[in-house]
């Protein structure tokens, strides 16, 4: 019978992998729990395209240290992602912020995302007017409808 080896590189690679599949499941054995959430965002009552809506919890450390978001669409239309696509958001109140990225400045080779169209006006949790409660199960949320006097830009 011949005496046949592994490569190193197979098994650095078979190991990675474990760890990484180890990981992965210990992860979400630890995850608090998501639940869908859609929402549409407008202002002065036409959708709202590639602003960034983020939930922050009101209470516990731990759903503190989430931060649900989701990026509008073309029409303002929303989901939140927790942990991965679109999975949601654990169940609990949120002050929600929104940011409105302009286009990028000219010169600046480094930048992904222009500065905020809305100067910052709805992007301290603090100072939020929307305040959600996420339950159990499907949340389809209100259209939020900011009306600022402000002009962004």
């Amino acid at each position: 019978m011949a005496n046949f080896k592994f490569p190193r590189r197979f098994l650095r690679g078979f190991l990675g992998l474990a760890l990484v599949f180890t990981g992965t499941a210990c992860s979400q054995d630890s995850r608090t729990p998501v639940y869908p959430v859609q929402g549409e965002l407008r202002y002065r009552g036409k959708p709202v395209a590639g602003a960034w809506v983020v939930f922050h919890a009101t209470q516990g450390d731990r759903l503190r240290a989430l931060k649900p978001f989701g990026k509008t669409d073309a029409s303002g239309a929303f989901q939140l992602r927790t942990y991965e696509g679109t999975d949601g958001a654990p169940a609990a109140e949120y002050a929600v912020t929104v940011t409105w990225p302009g286009p990028i400045p000219k010169g600046d080779p480094d930048a992904t995302e222009g500065p905020d169209q809305f100067r910052g006006r709805y992007a301290d949790p603090t100072q939020s007017k929307w305040k959600v409660r996420i339950e159990p199960g499907e949340n389809r949320l209100p259209r939020m409808d900011l009306e600022s006097a402000d002009r962004p830009g």
